[in-house]
């Protein structure tokens, strides 16, 4: 049986079109929360990297290899604080720059 402070998203009246998105436990530095798929745009610059190599890109979030992280841009970790929530990839994918 299901704790009464869970709630069984199985009986929600949602339509075809509509997602339940997972929240990241992170927020940006904004304090929003950071859903999957939410895009957010990164500053990749670190001052300890060459600036050659880095920009200012936008990716979608998703769960993969056994974490949450960017979708076009692999790190070892982020910094999530530097991160900017500006669309969802379910309502915005024009804004995505690889």
């Amino acid at each position: 049986s299901i704790p009464s402070h869970y709630c069984d998203i199985s009986t929600w009246p949602l339509g075809e079109a509509e997602k339940v998105e997972q929240w990241t436990g992170m927020f940006d530095k904004d304090g929003r929360d950071i859903y999957e798929g939410d895009i957010v745009k990164y500053d990749t610059r670190n001052p300890d990297e060459n600036a050659l190599y880095a920009k200012l890109l936008t990716s979608p979030i998703i769960w993969g290899d056994a974490r949450w992280r960017m979708q076009y841009y692999s790190a070892e970790r982020y910094d999530w604080g530097n991160m900017l929530v500006v669309g969802n990839i379910n309502e915005n994918k024009a804004l995505i720059t690889t």
